[in-house]
């Protein structure tokens, strides 16, 4: 465990082990953690920037489009990022918090968009120019 990114505290909380569930890039496991000293949840270990991009396929991310499939799927995925958004709720718990949600590998912002409408305040990060377009666009 290293220090908070934020604010360099050493104190730290482990949440919860996570793996990646939806896109299933890695079957690392890694450990979410919240920082005593700014509340800064975080992966531990830490992947290294040349790593991130293993995680973050150029194919990750999704782009609604006008259709009825394009509809449907987005339908979909709504439906299974619910479950990541009752997730950071649960985390933030009664803490008051409501933002920044900071989002690394963000793809189309689908899930930015649902915290927002949630009422957090987000910024979301990414790798792919395009998707970074789609999420603005949201």
């Amino acid at each position: 465990m290293s220090g908070c990114l934020l604010c360099g505290s050493e104190s730290a909380a482990a949440l919860f082990p996570a793996t990646d569930r939806l896109h299933r890039t890695t079957a690392r496991s890694f450990t979410i953690l919240r920082c005593g000293q700014c509340g800064l949840m975080r992966l531990d270990p830490q992947p290294a920037p040349a790593e991130s991009r293993q995680y973050h396929p150029e194919n990750y991310w999704f782009a609604p489009d006008p259709t009825t499939a394009g509809r449907l799927e987005e339908a979909y995925r709504r439906l299974v990022l619910r479950d990541h958004a009752r997730f950071v709720e649960r985390a933030l718990g009664d803490s008051g918090v409501r933002g920044p949600l900071l989002d690394v590998g963000c793809g189309g912002g689908l899930l930015l968009g649902m915290m927002r409408e949630r009422g957090l305040s987000v910024v979301g990060l990414d790798n792919s120019a395009a998707a970074a377009a789609i999420a603005w666009s949201r």
